[in-house]
């Protein structure tokens, strides 16, 4: 008899597993397609069918993240007592996502513990450590990763920016140029040893940096910014301006791009056009400080002093909390 109540349970649990599959595919698919919503119902279901698989969790958790649902997917994930890497990984980035960088580094570091070769968690790590002002820790970590002969551009990309942050410029460039090695199509890489050589004062090699960031994604109005500023050290004004166009014309509401243009119409003397341009960046960032204080001097030229009254008030008011 206790044979046969063995069968009837495997027989009846069989299918429960193979239901539970099925729905969790289904998710899967629905989660790709950015239907979120349906997809942790099913998520949900897949659990309740099987609760002891830790990856009907891990999935209904990272369901949860997606749709931004931070604390359901710690929750779901905490409920083990026999959490694996990923899980420790996918809870640290959902502490992060809320802000809680101690806890979410806690959890990060287990994750590389349980698998020290995944570069993907030691570059999540990293970047939880710069979030948590832990910069020097950050450049431990990515350095021993970095040595690795299978290091990605990714790693090297991390370690330029802690190293950047931490006020080490030649690590900071070794580190970028060795992620530009391994992929030289990558503008945000270009864009980063540009910020490097800028620092440094190297604006020659910062414009060749900024000109293949433009060139490989002319798209972004930030790149175009950047070039921008760095002609400006280099004194080729007019080439400036034409890269601070070039960003309008990606965005038009692009606030640094229009603080640039209105401080070059102020020294050209412009004060009419000085104002429209800087009238513009602070609707665009109205807690942009210079902007505000050079729209008060540009109010000033104009005669309107009530109106440049009213924005150095607001000036000072955004200097007081800085």
């Amino acid at each position: 008899m206790k044979s046969l109540c063995l069968l009837l349970i495997l027989a009846l649990c069989v299918p429960c597993a193979e239901d539970a599959r099925t729905m969790a595919d289904r998710a899967i698919a629905l989660l790709q397609a950015g239907k979120t919503t349906e997809a942790i119902e099913l998520f949900e279901k897949a659990l309740a069918a099987n609760p002891q698989s830790a990856d009907a969790r891990f999935n209904l958790a990272l369901a949860y993240f997606h749709n931004r649902q931070f604390g359901d997917s710690i929750r779901v994930l905490t409920v083990s007592k026999r959490l694996r890497a990923e899980d420790f990984a996918l809870a640290g980035a959902s502490y992060r996502a809320m802000g809680n960088f101690d806890t979410a580094a806690t959890n990060m570091r287990r994750a590389v513990e349980r698998q020290p070769g995944n570069f993907d968690f030691a570059y999540d790590l990293a970047l939880t450590l710069i979030d948590a002002g832990k910069a020097a820790e950050a450049i431990r970590l990515l350095e021993s990763v970095a040595a690795r002969p299978q290091a990605t551009a990714k790693v090297f990309s991390a370690l330029g920016m802690a190293s950047y942050m931490n006020g080490n410029l030649a690590r900071a460039e070794h580190a970028y140029a060795k992620a530009i090695q391994m992929e030289p199509g990558a503008a945000d890489l270009h864009a980063s040893l540009g910020d490097v050589w800028y620092g440094s004062g190297h604006f020659q090699k910062a414009a060749a940096e900024y000109g293949a960031a433009t060139r490989l994604d002319p798209a972004n109005p930030g790149y175009h910014n950047k070039a921008g500023r760095n002609l400006l050290r280099l004194d080729q004004t007019i080439s400036a301006a034409a890269e601070f166009e070039n960003a309008l014309g990606v965005d038009p509401h692009h606030a640094d791009s229009l603080f640039n243009l209105g401080k070059l119409a102020s020294g050209a003397g412009n004060a009419q056009q000085a104002v429209s341009l800087l009238e513009r960046a602070v609707a665009s960032d109205p807690n942009n400080a210079e902007a505000q204080y050079q729209l008060s001097l540009g109010y000033q030229r104009l005669g309107d002093l009530d109106k440049a009254a009213d924005t150095m008030q607001r000036f000072r008011e955004l200097k007081s909390k800085h």
